[in-house]
């Protein structure tokens, strides 16, 4: 009789995938300290059946990382945190599903920054107006020909659907999108293109 199992996916270059079986999130945690990271993606996945992955390859922009399946989000403990998202899809035993990335558990607790980033890769809404987070906030700043402060900006860019937020804070991703663009920022992750200024009381222009 089958049983259901606790898969862990590791993809890598060359289109190299290795599949094994825990019996724990702590089993899972030290198979994927021992890795090489920075070479490659994990995938947590729970199910009957062994997994099996088509167009691995795509996956591999989010190095250093483990992405969940939508089965292995339902089971984990509550006070792991995902990106909510099912924009983003992989081949799955011939089917295609939705996938998420950990945010938080297994010893992560990702930056605010990359979570920003990974959000305009996977979770841009399709009807929306703009690619990035920080061309919605440039949108409205434009639009209001004023000084506004990150949670007036947030406010319009919901009010005018301008990009479909999906972290658990996202105040706080568009904090750090709008810190990243700013002129003579000292931010550590800044652009080469500085799309605002930051004035008296933390307004952005």
């Amino acid at each position: 009789m089958l049983s259901v199992k606790v898969y862990f996916i590791l993809i890598k270059e060359q289109n190299l995938i290795d599949v094994t079986v825990h019996t724990s999130l702590s089993s899972v945690y030290q198979f994927w300290n021992a890795c090489e990271k920075d070479n490659c993606v994990g995938i947590l996945h729970v199910g009957f059946v062994r997994p099996k992955i088509s167009d691995s390859l795509n996956l591999l922009k989010y190095r250093g990382k483990i992405l969940v399946s939508e089965s292995a989000k339902w089971a984990l403990p509550d006070d792991f945190e995902f990106i909510e998202s099912s924009s983003v899809k992989f081949r799955l035993n011939d089917k295609s599903v939705p996938i998420y990335l950990l945010t938080k558990g297994l010893n992560f607790n990702l930056d605010p920054s990359d979570i920003g980033a990974m959000e305009q890769g996977i979770d841009n809404c399709n009807d929306s107006k703009v690619n990035t987070i920080a061309e919605a906030a440039l949108q409205v700043l434009k639009d209001a020909g004023s000084p506004l402060t990150q949670e007036e900006i947030f406010a319009h860019i919901i009010e005018k659907d301008l990009f479909n937020f999906k972290a658990r804070k996202p105040v706080s991703v568009l904090s750090v999108e709008l810190n990243r663009h700013c002129l003579k920022t000292t931010y550590t992750k800044s652009t080469l293109k500085p799309l605002f200024k930051k004035w008296v009381k933390e307004h952005f222009h």
